[in-house]
């Protein structure tokens, strides 16, 4: 919903690396065929230097020459474009939002990577700009949305349960003061399942 608020500060394109298959050790087959020849570091380090956002120094060791995947040993080719199954949940919920796998994995762990133009993500195509009304009672409805400001510094977002009638959203004192908004203030809504709109 941020960047469906504000998508002229990102780039057309929006791409996800998903966390490729390691297994129960740590131990990642892809790593070991390709990239502890140029780190002098095993898997579970690298993964923890790329967690902590240190990623940028196994792009520029990595060999820049394409990688020949038959020349790979045969474990390491079966993990290319496999996904760690904790990984399974995060990637459904972006694909569920219109990322798609196009072929590309990471150097990394041969994680798949997803993406898709952000013209084309649910949160851009779905959501709806509508106007604050205060009220003093909570309307609650049979869907959840998510619903937030569009104030770039101070961004804000809350699940509310609602039932969306016209171009008005009722919300209480309370919860207009936890999204940082008054009476006549455009929120943004999305429903947060989309196979269930009220």
């Amino acid at each position: 919903m941020f960047i469906a608020a504000f998508k002229q500060y990102f780039e057309k394109k929006l791409i996800a690396e998903m966390r490729g298959y390691s297994d129960e050790n740590g131990c990642s087959p892809f790593w070991d065929a390709i990239g502890h020849h140029f780190f002098n570091m095993d898997f579970s380090t690298a993964d923890y230097l790329s967690g902590i956002g240190q990623k940028v120094f196994i792009a520029e060791l990595m060999p820049r020459f394409p990688v020949y995947v038959d020349l790979l040993p045969k474990d390491a080719q079966e993990v290319i474009g496999k996904m760690h199954p904790h990984t399974l949940p995060a990637y459904h919920v972006l694909e569920s939002e219109g990322l798609r796998y196009q072929g590309y994995v990471d150097i990394f762990d041969a994680g798949p990577t997803i993406e898709a133009n952000i013209d084309e993500l649910r949160a851009v195509k779905e959501s709806q700009l509508l106007n604050v009304k205060i009220t003093n009672e909570a309307t609650v409805g049979k869907t959840q949305y998510l619903v937030a400001n569009d104030n770039y510094h101070d961004y804000r977002a809350m699940l509310l349960k609602l039932d969306l009638v016209d171009n008005t959203l009722n919300l209480t004192h309370e919860q207009a003061e936890k999204l940082g908004v008054q009476e006549g203030h455009a929120v943004r809504v999305l429903s947060l399942n989309p196979m269930e709109v009220s």
